[in-house]
């Protein structure tokens, strides 16, 4: 799949296109029809500056041609059948493969919480012959990755499993073995481990799990995982052992499996079993047969073979067999002035307005002709800063009654008081229009060729003059529009402020209703130089007006966060009394609204900056809230200095209250490691943190932060003292124990 969409497309129409290919193709849109509505919806254009802005409405309607009339060509009844039923026929196969997919992954995941099951119930092998015959054989097999070696008493057959760190499961007679079924069961659990079969077997996994529907793929991974056997078989036979005594037994072997005292065998398709009964046959024909060869590919044949698979696939990968592209080649490709502006890109667009003359251009708008739906507001915002004429602005927005939608294309020069139109730039155009349930009005401003503005005006389909009531509905909608396009924000702001202060640019702010145009006003009204007060009154507004967009919210505390430390940093003044102050009950309730870790991570990570107990109460309250441990650990490393430096034994229970709740073991380790340091001011700080290390589920996390405190010379008191080892006593092994002794044994005035 990767290949067919970097390859250069090779095309053979071998095969017929199917249905869903034609109902794309085989369209004419110049013949789409205007004024009866039969559109499908189309979704909006990309590049939307609002991260509010969502895929709306839009079934086009053509506008009329100004002195001519709307095409009424329909598509063929075949073709409107194939498109209105392509999509649920697309969600149904959607919804067959997904749940394919799940079930094979299901079953990758049961089979997953067996074999970790077969590890936990496994006894760690500390035999010295056992140990001694691993390190042997991984040296002779240049393994350098840790094996675990296990006996467990559920399987009577030796199972490998894992990547990293692998494991061999033994059967329980294992003790009892000759010294010769040691060494070649080991030497062939361990070439799994060397070949990292474990981690083939998991993509092999993954991929049926992705295309499950392909028989071919399932004989692949069962053909794999034979070649797989017979290579680790191999292995062993070149190492020494006699094919006789090694198919015998694994005879004896493969006859155990099934009995009442063990399970069949670990799962396939989770573990790396050393026989089964259904791969037995082919295995012992090919460790009897004295005429193959056993040895591996050398580099260059593995070469060779890589690149007579590439060559292969990727033809395979290039191939398109249908007959479809000729179709769409085919197509009447639709007059320019049928394309809509806020379906352009802005090359295309400058491309589409040069091509066609403005007295005789036709704007497809995508108000619809039925009452669209209350409150949806969508703004679309593309700029290209290398060219000056490529810049699309679209807005749209509706109410039960009325739409009213506008594309600039172009750098256009508005007046001061954003009601009218100064200059456009070659090739640039703007369009507006207004529908509602009385009228259908648009005008299209357009640069002549003397270099004036051109005004093209219609009502309800026909061409009029552009008269006083056309000038003065276009300057009513003019602002509204680039205030929602957050176009000229800088020169707003000042304007607003002169005319009526901070409360007056708050309360256009607070009239608009898209989010990123929100969070552009807020952002530049901080930037303008405002009183420590004012600042104040504009983030509890924004904290109110965007709680529902924690992306913008937080972009607008962060710019108030940044501008104040700026204006303030001269003063002297400490960084906690640099923060914005707001209400905790806003801070409270913004948390409860932000719906991403991230969001959540940026607000507290600002708002932890204080000595305010309430503030640091409330951010502790907040880490509460993140489900990702290592934000959660972010947050309260930062907090550290500021909570643990306070005599509060109520902020200090909260602070170990959220890091309790970190299910991450190495995130726990950390924040306890960064609280000890202020354990030397107050030792019911150490002895919290010793305390909640012994919760801690690596034993390896647990001896550092005991180590950790034993180098910081902070045993002090009996009552440390005796947490520290009522934490060490939970370490379970020797290695880690003896670690944490021996920090104890090398401090200092300790008996």
């Amino acid at each position: 799949p990767v290949l067919t969409l970097v390859a250069p497309a090779w095309r053979i129409p071998l095969l017929p296109a199917p249905g869903w290919m034609s109902a794309r193709a085989g369209v004419d849109l110049s013949s789409i029809p205007a004024a009866q509505n039969t559109q499908t919806p189309r979704a909006a254009p990309t590049g939307n500056l609002s991260s509010a802005a969502a895929t709306t409405i839009a079934p086009r309607v053509n506008g009329p041609v100004p002195g001519g009339t709307p095409p009424t060509v329909s598509a063929p009844q075949s073709q409107r059948f194939s498109i209105d039923f392509q999509l649920p026929t697309v969600a149904i196969v959607a919804l067959l493969w997904l749940i394919g997919a799940v079930v094979v992954l299901t079953r990758l995941a049961v089979g997953t919480v067996k074999v970790s099951r077969l590890a936990k119930e496994g006894e760690r092998v500390d035999d010295g012959e056992w140990l001694s015959l691993t390190q042997r054989i991984a040296k002779r097999l240049s393994i350098s990755r840790p094996l675990t070696l296990l006996r467990g008493d559920r399987l009577a057959i030796p199972v490998t499993w894992g990547v990293v760190y692998p494991a061999v499961l033994l059967p329980p007679d294992a003790d009892s073995w000759a010294e010769e079924r040691r060494r070649f069961v080991l030497v062939h659990e361990m070439a799994h481990v060397k070949r990292f079969d474990a981690l083939t077997q998991l993509a092999a996994q993954i991929t049926i799990a992705i295309f499950w529907f392909d028989p071919l793929l399932w004989i692949a991974a069962h053909r794999m995982r034979v070649e797989r056997e017979h290579a680790c078989d191999d292995y062993v036979l070149r190492d020494g052992t006699k094919p006789s005594l090694y198919a015998g037994d694994l005879l004896e072997m493969v006859q155990s499996i099934g009995l009442p005292s063990h399970e069949r065998a670990a799962p396939a398709f989770a573990a790396l079993a050393m026989a089964r009964r259904s791969e037995f046959e082919g295995r012992m024909l090919s460790i009897l047969d004295p005429r193959l060869d056993r040895h591996t590919l050398s580099r260059r044949s593995a070469v060779a073979t890589g690149a007579i698979v590439a060559l292969l696939v990727l033809p395979l990968a290039a191939l398109r067999p249908f007959a479809g592209p000729r179709a769409v080649e085919s197509v009447k490709r639709p007059d320019a002035s049928s394309i809509a502006l806020s379906q352009l890109t802005p090359r295309v667009a400058e491309a589409t307005v040069n091509a066609t003359k403005p007295a005789d251009a036709a704007v497809v708008y995508t108000c619809d002709t039925q009452p669209p739906r209350r409150g949806s507001v969508t703004t679309h915002v593309h700029v290209d800063e290398d060219d000056a004429q490529s810049r699309v602005l679209n807005y749209l927005t509706t109410s039960e009654t009325k739409c009213e939608e506008a594309s600039v294309i172009g750098f256009v020069r508005f007046s001061p008081d954003e009601r009218q139109i100064v200059s456009l730039p070659a090739g640039a155009i703007a369009a507006f229009r207004e529908r509602t349930l009385a009228h259908d009005r648009t005008v299209t401003v357009s640069r002549a060729p003397d270099g004036s503005l051109s005004y093209i005006a219609t009502m309800d389909g026909r061409a009029v003059d552009y008269s006083p009531a056309a000038r003065t509905w276009l300057s009513q909608l003019l602002p509204r529009a680039l205030r929602e396009m957050a176009v000229d924000v800088k020169p707003r702001i000042a304007r607003l402020r002169a005319d009526g202060g901070v409360p007056a640019v708050l309360s256009m702010i607070r009239e608009l209703k898209s989010s990123a145009s929100k969070r552009a006003h807020y952002e530049a009204l901080i930037s303008s130089g405002l009183t420590t007060t004012e600042r104040d009154v504009v983030v509890k507004q924004a904290m109110v007006d965007l709680a529902y967009s924690s992306t913008d919210l937080t972009a607008v505390l962060r710019r108030a966060e940044v501008t104040n430390r700026r204006s303030s940093s001269v003063a002297g003044n400490r960084p906690s009394d640099l923060l914005v102050r707001i209400d905790p009950s806003l801070l409270r309730e913004s948390l409860a609204k932000i719906t991403s870790d991230g969001d959540r991570l940026s607000l507290l990570s600002q708002y932890v900056q204080t000595d305010d107990p309430g503030m640091l109460k409330l951010v502790l309250e907040g880490v509460e809230q993140i489900t990702t441990a290592g934000d959660k650990r972010a947050v309260l490393v930062l907090a550290a200095p500021r909570v643990l430096r306070l005599r509060d034994d109520a902020l200090h229970r909260a602070f170990f209250r959220a890091a309790a709740g970190i299910s991450s073991s190495g995130d726990q380790r950390s924040i306890l490691i960064a609280a000890l340091p202020y354990g030397h001011a107050d030792e019911t700080i150490t002895i919290a943190a010793l305390k909640q290390a012994a919760d801690l589920s690596s034993d390896g996390d647990k001896t550092s932060v005991l180590v950790t405190a034993a180098q910081q010379r902070l045993l002090k008191s009996d009552a440390v003292m005796k947490a520290y080892l009522n934490t060490a006593r939970t370490i379970s092994s020797s290695g880690d124990m003896k670690s944490a002794m021996e920090a104890v044994l090398t401090y200092p005035n300790r008996d």
